[in-house]
């Protein structure tokens, strides 16, 4: 009995680290190879500083090697007397065929099983070891999704929401994660998603409300950028493993109006993404069971009606600028004083503030005792920051 891998799969390279692994703790003397693809994801996450290394830095050579009974076999791919190689971030890299021979099919697939299931538990542990009762924050490398950050769960009414968005928010997220809903779901045939957008100006509020609504679901969040270098492959590739390490997740679409461009005159995107593509990541039917996409945008104005239609985007979520519920609430989190609120909104209600503004404004001032002292350079700051029109109120 025998399985044939091909290393362009993700699984015939776990399987190749498992092997040397293996090979290694039983004292073998083996020749290996420094694995390319990941030395330059080394390299990356290296820039970014990243704790979380979970990548496979060596495979074997070619070679026949036996373990536990199994005899693994691993050598160049060739087709037509031609090596034959697949691409990584615009390079080329030869295709490793693997061959698993054992003396029956049980043997063979609970081998390969054994190291599939290995690395999926040491990603748990990692994952456990760094999260504890935080929100797990990753990021697409272009290969697999790593390990980013870690923040502290957040409830909705930490965020200061205007007074008509918290149940509007809320309560469909509560539903939606409800048990009874994915049963509703599945009787209707219908594909167990939810897409969001969030739009609003910088400083709105719209990554806070992510957090919180990560924390409300128990959710990690992976954020994928829309950018130039962004292939359709690569994005159906990156929603695909989005739960892959047991632990459900949210997927973050930062700045989903970089995707297109003008249909009216030219049917096409800014990226290597057809619309096509898109629609059907929203969509659902290839995506995780229960998956929330949330889509964000300064820019509400240019996203393509076929992503806007009814049915396609469960929330539609503007966050505009500061108004008097909201500054109310904020204000009196720090300073339990309602008169001296009303004095600061009579001088600031002109300007359209956002609510990063006055949050940093007053947790900056948290520890004055007087906090009307500090109002006076307060209203300088904004009459200086918005002193000029802007010719988008999402600039």
């Amino acid at each position: 009995m025998s399985i044939t891998i091909y290393s362009y799969k993700a699984d015939a390279r776990i399987l190749l680290s498992y092997v040397y692994d293996k090979l290694c703790k039983e004292g073998k003397e083996i020749d290996c190879i420094y694995d390319e693809i990941d030395r330059k994801h080394f390299r990356d996450y290296k820039k970014e500083k990243s704790d979380y290394m979970f990548l496979h830095h060596f495979i074997p050579q070619n070679g026949k090697y036996i373990i536990d009974d199994i005899e693994i076999e691993i050598g160049d791919f060739i087709l037509n007397d031609k090596i034959q190689t697949f691409s990584f971030k615009e390079e080329f890299f030869h295709v490793k065929k693997i061959v698993l021979k054992g003396s029956s099919k049980e043997k063979v697939t609970a081998f390969f099983e054994e190291a599939i299931n290995k690395k999926f538990k040491e990603k748990k542990e990692k994952f456990a070891e760094v999260s504890g009762d935080k929100i797990i924050k990753k990021k697409w490398t272009g290969y697999c999704w790593a390990y980013d950050s870690s923040i502290p769960k957040r409830s909705f009414e930490s965020i200061f929401l205007k007074d008509q968005h918290l149940n509007k928010i809320r309560d469909p997220i509560k539903q939606f994660i409800d048990k009874d809903t994915y049963k509703d779901y599945c009787k209707h045939g219908i594909p167990y998603k939810m897409n969001v957008i969030l739009h609003g100006p910088p400083g709105a509020g719209k990554t806070s409300l992510i957090h919180s609504i990560a924390s409300e679901c128990e959710a990690n969040i992976c954020v994928l950028n829309i950018n130039s270098e962004l292939k359709e492959e690569a994005m159906i590739e990156a929603i695909s493993q989005v739960n892959e390490d047991d632990k459900k997740s949210i997927l973050v679409l930062e700045d989903i109006d970089c995707i297109f461009v003008d249909r009216k005159t030219n049917d096409s995107l800014k990226n290597n993404i057809t619309m096509n593509g898109i629609l059907n990541c929203l969509d659902g039917f290839n995506n995780p069971e229960g998956l929330i996409v949330i889509m964000t945008t300064n820019f509400p104005n240019n996203l393509d009606d076929a992503l806007m239609r009814c049915g396609r985007i469960d929330l539609d979520i503007e966050l505009s600028n500061l108004d008097k519920f909201q500054a109310s609430k904020m204000f009196l989190s720090f300073f339990n004083n309602e008169e001296d609120f009303e004095l600061l909104w009579t001088n600031i209600q002109k300007y359209s503030i956002e609510p990063a503004t006055l949050i940093q404004f007053l947790f900056n001032n948290r520890k004055v005792e007087n906090i009307t002292t500090k109002f006076e350079d307060f209203y300088k700051l904004l009459a200086k920051k918005y002193s000029k029109d802007k010719s988008d109120i999402y600039m």
